[in-house]
């Protein structure tokens, strides 16, 4: 049998930040499939052993690019999670262990709640392709990068606690949010000669406490974040810097930073 080792939460996260060339890692959560469809981290399987011990069958119902098959799992990076106090001799664990066809296996032992409390921005209830590489993104605990359609998008806003958000538009009032949202409008051209400093500090007040989703445009996006960001990190944000964003492919040059007090 292959060796079977336990992870921690930020395993699971780390397969959404994959570069092009890492082999994609197969997520599989052995909940049952009422649970599973309820909430899930996104893209993952829903797999159990069949009654005869010979086959893992994915109850997902999913639409993903990967289909679960026979041998899709050989020589790729399996993590399997769900119930709590999970353990290695789990059967659909053991299956893969004893088979010893994938290129590793981990096991988060700790269970779904646990993941989905860590890291909410993963789970959802879709399973169709495109649920992790949408926006918004998490930048850091409350504050997300977004675009129109994520501000627009009222149920995963809800679902992710986002209650304020600050946009900047060319024509701002073009842009719906859902009632009981706070909004700041900024109307400034996506260019990078604009300058958004002026509107630091309402940002700042803005996001208060709660959740906020930032949707900026190309040119605004890390300042006005890394506004939020600097005073919570140890080590400030430079000109020069690339900020990478969470389960989005997208990633950004800090081009400049200007004094914040």
């Amino acid at each position: 049998a292959m060796e079977v080792r336990s992870c921690a939460h930020d395993a699971i996260f780390r397969t959404f930040t994959r570069c092009g060339e890492d082999p994609l890692t197969l997520l599989v959560d052995l909940r049952p499939a009422k649970e599973f469809l309820k909430r899930h981290i996104a893209l993952s399987y829903c797999i159990r052993l069949t009654s005869n011990g010979q086959a893992l069958v994915d109850y997902s119902k999913n639409e993903y690019d990967v289909k679960w098959s026979t041998g899709c799992w050989w020589d790729k990076p399996v993590i399997l999670f769900g119930p709590p106090a999970l353990r290695k001799d789990h059967p659909v664990v053991a299956f893969l262990a004893k088979e010893g066809r994938a290129r590793s296996l981990q096991y988060f032992p700790h269970g779904f709640g646990d993941l989905a409390e860590a890291y909410p921005y993963l789970t959802t209830a879709s399973v169709r392709p495109s649920s992790s590489r949408r926006y918004p993104s998490l930048i850091e605990p409350g504050l997300y990068l977004g675009d129109w359609a994520s501000a627009e998008a009222t149920d995963r806003l809800q679902e992710l606690g986002v209650r304020s958000i600050v946009t900047i538009h060319n024509n701002p009032e073009n842009l719906a949010v859902a009632a009981g949202t706070s909004r700041l409008a900024i109307q400034l051209a996506d260019v990078t000669t604009a300058d958004p400093a002026p509107w630091f500090d309402p940002i700042t007040l803005e996001g208060g406490s709660r959740a906020m989703l930032t949707d900026l445009g190309s040119a605004h996006g890390t300042n006005i974040s890394g506004v939020w960001i600097r005073p919570k990190v140890p080590r400030r944000l430079q000109e020069g810097d690339v900020i990478r964003f969470g389960a989005s492919s997208r990633s950004y040059r800090v081009v400049r930073l200007p004094h914040v007090p």
